[in-house]
């Protein structure tokens, strides 16, 4: 029998990020970028070779679609901001909101600025600035009453989700951070944004006070060193715990564990000689919550679990090869 082949057109979408960055105290040309658009043709039988192949040109052609986008020269959020706010050109005005959306077709910052334009109405403009002209694309303006923008609001005392943005940025303490995820929790008993932080080596997920501005519950997940697209299960609770606040809403901080790095420094002290990570496991769960790590060297193999709060060294073998 013949076999059949099946023409199909193959859009890839290269990682089309959507992603917050820092404020002007940060440097703005840290961007994570993002592509999409590219597009190809090609003709497979489908079987196993053409099953591979097709991964492997899909791959290609992500990498060229993210080289493109890399290439591009952004005027940056804080630049973005300027612009913006000079097109409003209002005394009483604020940045309310960012989105930042380097795609590959469609390059831009959509800022927000709230202003009073009298003491009775609230203006929104929503500017859509080029990513790298700095034109401006588009103004969107809603007006929202004085008593509307005080329910919303509570009566003035929530921050705003930009506000939200930058304090979860200055949190991780690191100049490559950007958001990919926010949510707004504001009818809960605490209300707070909640909002997810990656960096080059964590992924934090945090609760922030909508009217206090504290960081009430913090936990940070490392980025899986074998595929740098997932973090694995070691996750860290930092500080809080959003079911334990208590009245004056004063953050409730959880035992510091000991890092990663601090665990390897006791344990190579303990072996006193020169020795490789193999493998490293923080067990949060168990009792008392530890570190689990082997390591080797030319002539012994070593297992040894390390207590994640105290640093004591709870098991130490060692093993010829």
């Amino acid at each position: 029998m013949t076999k059949k082949t099946i023409k199909k057109t193959l859009p890839i979408l290269a990682g089309a990020l959507i992603i917050s960055l820092t404020t002007p105290i940060i440097p703005s040309n840290l961007l994570a970028e993002a592509s999409k658009g590219v597009k190809v043709s090609t003709t497979k039988a489908l079987n196993n070779k053409g099953v591979v192949k097709k991964i492997q040109d899909k791959k290609i052609v992500d990498k060229k679609a993210e080289d493109k986008v890399k290439s591009e020269r952004y005027i940056g959020l804080e630049k973005a901001i300027e612009i913006a706010m000079k097109k409003v050109a209002k005394k009483k005005s604020e940045v309310t909101d960012y989105e930042i959306a380097l795609t590959y077709d469609d390059p831009h910052y959509l800022i927000e600025i709230t202003t009073i334009n009298n003491p009775k109405i609230y203006k929104i403009y929503k500017v859509k600035v080029h990513g790298t002209t700095g034109e401006i694309k588009d103004v969107h303006v809603d007006k929202i009453k004085d008593k509307e923008y005080k329910i919303k609001t509570n009566n003035g005392r929530f921050i705003s989700k930009y506000e939200a943005k930058m304090i979860a940025l200055k949190e991780v303490k690191d100049e490559k951070a950007f958001i990919t995820g926010f949510e707004i929790e504001l009818e809960k008993k605490v209300p707070h944004y909640l909002i997810e932080v990656k960096t080059s080596k964590y992924k934090y997920l945090m609760k922030i006070n909508a009217e206090t501005k504290e960081v009430f519950d913090l936990t940070k997940e490392i980025k899986d060193k074998d595929d740098k697209d997932e973090y694995c299960g070691h996750e860290y609770k930092v500080k809080g715990n959003s079911d334990k606040i208590n009245k004056d809403k004063k953050p409730v901080v959880d035992v510091k564990y000991i890092t990663e790095k601090e665990a390897i420094k006791i344990a190579l002290d303990k072996i006193g000689r020169d020795a490789k990570v193999e493998d490293i496991e923080f067990e949060k769960d168990d009792n008392p919550p530890k570190y689990e790590i082997e390591m080797y060297n030319k002539d012994y193999e070593y297992e040894i679990e390390i207590h994640a709060t105290t640093g004591a060294i709870l098991k130490f073998e060692r093993d010829g090869k």
